[in-house]
């Protein structure tokens, strides 16, 4: 016989993949993302559209959605939708392969499920992809950017006096490898000024 005691399990996965975290044992809410799928890309500032399913029994379903990069803190995207399980997102100005989707799902009863996505990608818009012959110096170094030449990068960093970060947040003198993404920063009396740049293969 149900003593009418209930307990909240917690799963913890530190995989890639698609992870189920909680779920109440006799309030079934459950919930499930269908886009973005693990791996998949994303264009910065494209409206996409997320899809997901989620269930209950008894009461209002609230979905809340949120984001994160590089494992950082959860950013909210639309908080207690009632919508029809999709919500269009203008995806942020970030470049990342290492982003993903949480939904939390809860009903009248404050009975709650936590869905994490697995990992996919944010990358910038091939309207970056420029030809820095002719540019100012400046715009050839917009927030973003995309360089096919290590030695162009370089050579317009140190002119424009920028200091270089590797993805793990290490600074370093210059850039010697493609295929990476990397982080500058120049500071000034105001602020200090941040872009983001990708070196292709």
């Amino acid at each position: 016989k149900n003593s009418g005691v209930y307990s909240l399990v917690g799963i913890e996965n530190i995989s890639e993949s698609d992870t189920f975290i909680e779920a109440d044992m006799f309030v079934k809410v459950s919930n499930n993302l269908i886009s973005p799928s693990s791996s998949e890309v994303l264009t910065q500032s494209e409206i996409y559209l997320i899809e997901w399913q989620s269930s209950a029994a008894g009461g209002v379903l609230y979905d809340s959605l949120y984001y994160n990069v590089n494992g950082g803190a959860w950013i909210f995207i639309e908080k207690d939708t009632t919508s029809e399980n999709t919500f269009s997102w203008t995806v942020p100005s970030v470049i990342s392969d290492s982003c993903r989707i949480k939904i939390v799902t809860s009903n009248s009863k404050n009975n709650k499920a936590t869905f994490i996505s697995g990992l996919f990608k944010i990358e910038p818009s091939s309207s970056v992809l420029l030809d820095t012959k002719g540019e100012d110096m400046q715009d050839a170094l917009s927030e973003n950017r995309i360089f096919t030449s290590i030695r162009e990068a370089n050579e317009i960093i140190k002119r424009l006096g920028y200091m270089v970060f590797d993805i793990s947040g290490n600074r370093i003198e210059k850039i010697t490898k493609s295929g990476k993404y990397f982080t500058l920063r120049k500071s000034n009396q105001r602020e200090t000024e941040i872009k983001q740049i990708l070196i292709l293969n």
